[in-house]
């Protein structure tokens, strides 16, 4: 297998996760853009995390300021108040724009800025001593350790959408196609399915944009909570026990800890002052159970009440599944490990069992427990595959060429689905 661009440490994706495993792997000894290379389809860092928080006017993050891609927990709020960026919050939760540039500052800290490269990963292939992605362009990245951190998640479409189709993507969408920055909802109503917080930026954002109502259907009541997982998963308090749980208990118990979404009081206040003025219309315990193609689109609740909308917005998430990760095909075949509601059985370093792959993200939860996809897990992942020394102890591999976008002479011999 002839590969034209090679690395000691590869890692797919730019986000939040692997930025915390390309700090780690740098304060170990690695060079970026020699023996670290990470893949990502923008080229950047953080580029969706910073699409996401523009496209839904987040103006601080809701994880404390300790949790961050650095090592060094403090290093965040040190930074923001250095720069006159400090939180203002309770738990020093971070302002939006100084999250970003305490990340922008790390980059260029370890010298990050050239280690990722422009590409979109197509397949994978790994064993215990290599493993290869096809990107595009035809282009082949060897690597002696791979570790995916994009944090994948299939999209919760409830099934009573496909009595709406079809409709323009304007008038129904899932939140990861809303960018309140480019909508025109000025006189209409806007209706939002979900009880989490991205529902509650999507509501509150619609009103600020002029809509004339919002609807905001939540099929319990309001849940208010500062953080989205219980601190005492964060800790000992939680996960000493769920380390003696045998996989499938662990699966049912992160599944259990993530059921439904929450808003922190800030959020929950500022709904309820909504629905006082009369802008918000506030529908809990409310199950839509059909909906109607019409006009303007129609959704049936148990309660039998209609709601007529111009537009809906679905902030229902999104499920962390193997099967939602099509990278992950061939390794599945070639490498079956037993599966527990979606959660693979990882190793204690994150790795596929009998590949060089590691897996970071939502897909850890059953080493990490339920806060494994967020910026608290980000660090436990890295510390894990980084900090146990199992990529130091990795040699570079002699006579391969360095990072380049030459093509491909010979494509690899395992060859599966693409991704979607």
């Amino acid at each position: 297998m002839a590969a034209d661009l090679s690395a000691r440490l590869a890692i797919i994706g730019a986000g939040p996760h692997g930025l915390a495993l390309a700090v780690r792997a740098v304060e170990h000894g690695y060079t970026p853009g020699e023996d670290l290379v990470v893949v990502d389809p923008s080229g950047r860092w953080l580029d969706t995390w910073i699409h996401q928080f523009a496209a839904y006017d987040i103006p601080s993050l809701r994880s404390p300021g300790v949790h961050h891609p650095g090592c060094d927990p403090g290093a965040l709020g040190q930074w923001a108040q250095a720069h006159d960026r400090r939180s203002r919050a309770a738990y020093g939760q971070p302002r939006a724009d100084a999250f970003e540039g305490f990340c922008d500052d790390l980059v260029r800290r370890h010298g990050l800025e050239r280690s990722v490269i422009r590409g979109r990963a197509r397949l994978l292939a790994a064993d215990a001593d290599s493993a290869c992605v096809l990107l595009d362009e035809d282009r082949a990245l060897e690597a002696a350790r791979l570790a995916l951190a994009v944090n994948p998640g299939r999209r919760r479409i409830p099934g009573w959408v496909t009595d709406l189709l079809p409709q323009p993507t304007d008038v129904v969408a899932h939140a990861g196609d809303v960018d309140l920055r480019h909508v025109a909802v000025d006189g209409d109503v806007v209706t939002v399915v979900g009880g989490g917080l991205t529902a509650a930026h999507l509501a509150l954002g619609a009103l600020e944009r002029g809509a004339r109502m919002v609807n905001l259907l939540i099929r319990r009541s309001l849940r208010v909570s500062t953080f989205d997982t219980d601190p005492g998963w964060l800790g000992p308090k939680e996960l000493a026990g769920f380390a003696g749980l045998d996989p499938a208990a662990r699966a049912d118990a992160v599944l259990a800890a993530r059921d439904g979404g929450s808003v922190p009081q800030s959020a929950a206040a500022a709904l309820r002052e909504a629905a006082a003025g009369g802008g918000l219309c506030l529908h809990e315990h409310s199950r839509v159970v059909a909906g109607v193609r019409a006009e303007r689109p129609v959704l049936v609740l148990g309660d039998e009440r209609r709601v007529v909308s111009d537009r809906i917005w679905l902030a229902t998430g999104t499920e962390a599944t193997v099967d939602s990760c099509r990278l992950l095909d061939d390794v599945v075949t070639a490498h079956p490990c037993p599966v527990h509601r979606g959660f693979p059985e990882l190793t204690e370093d994150l790795r596929w069992p009998g590949t060089s792959l590691h897996v970071c993200g939502r897909l850890a939860s059953l080493q990490l427990g339920p806060a494994a996809g967020n910026l608290w897990g980000a660090r436990k992942a890295a510390e894990r595959i980084v900090g146990q020394g199992v990529m130091r102890m990795v040699p570079p591999t002699e006579s391969r060429p360095p990072v380049s976008s030459t093509t491909v002479t010979d494509q690899p011999k395992t060859v599966g689905r693409t991704t979607e």
